[in-house]
Order: C-alpha cells, then sequence, then structure tokens
C-alpha cells in the first residue's frame, strides 16, 4: 500500500510493548507537488481516523478492542516546511480526538540511515 491508495490501510498491528494498536501510513511519494501530496495525506489521514472512529477497526481488528491507538506515518523523503505545519494541525486533530499520532522521517547518514521522529 501506499499514500496514493488513500482508502486502504497500510498496515495495522499491536505493539507488544506499549500495548498500542498502531495504525501505520508509508508515505512513499516525493514532494515536488507539495499541493497534491497534502491533499493525498489528509485523506489518508481521514481514512483512518473514520476506520478507527466508527468501530470498524474493533470488528476488522479484534485486538484493538479496549486499547489506545495511534496513527504513525513513516516518510520516505524529507518533509518540507509546509507539511510540518499541515502534520502540526494534524496532530492537534488526531489526538483532540482521543488517538496518539507520530511521524518519522527517513534519514540516510555517513554512519547508515535513521528513523527520525518529527511528532510523537
Amino acid at each position: 500500500m501506499t499514500l496514493e491508495n488513500a482508502n486502504e490501510l497500510d498496515s495495522i498491528g499491536l505493539d507488544k510493548v506499549t500495548g498500542e494498536v498502531n495504525l501505520t501510513i508509508k508515505d512513499d511519494v516525493d514532494w515536488n507537488d507539495i499541493q497534491l501530496h497534502l491533499s493525498l495525506l489528509q485523506e489518508k489521514i481521514n481514512t483512518y481516523l473514520s476506520f478507527i472512529e466508527s468501530g470498524e477497526i474493533d470488528s476488522s481488528y479484534p485486538k484493538s478492542i479496549n486499547k489506545r491507538k495511534k496513527i504513525t506515518i513513516y516518510f520516505k523523503h524529507q518533509v518540507c516546511d509546509e507539511a510540518i505545519e499541515f502534520l502540526t494541525q494534524a496532530n492537534q486533530i488526531v489526538i483532540d480526538a482521543g488517538f496518539g499520532f507520530e511521524c518519522l522521517e527517513w534519514n540516510p547518514t555517513e554512519t547508515g540511515t535513521q528513523w527520525v521522529r518529527l511528532f510523537s
């Protein structure tokens, strides 16, 4: 799955350490068209929120019942300033809805690669 498949979940799983249900968005789209990218991202986040808020998550993934839910976005490409502004707003909306929100960015370095947390 990718960001461009807005109506599909990329992955869902139970974090064995925290006990949270983690719904993952895999964002592999570059930022050449920022407005299109933000539109796709907003649509995907809305799909995830609807899946959680409707209760569909509990019927589709019974391990999620009575567990805290968190949306995590993994960005393959460096996030631009406009995206940080959007994600700041999305973070507040998701938290206000009662769910966790986390964003990580892929960061290649001289000593290897790592995920850098943007929001948590």
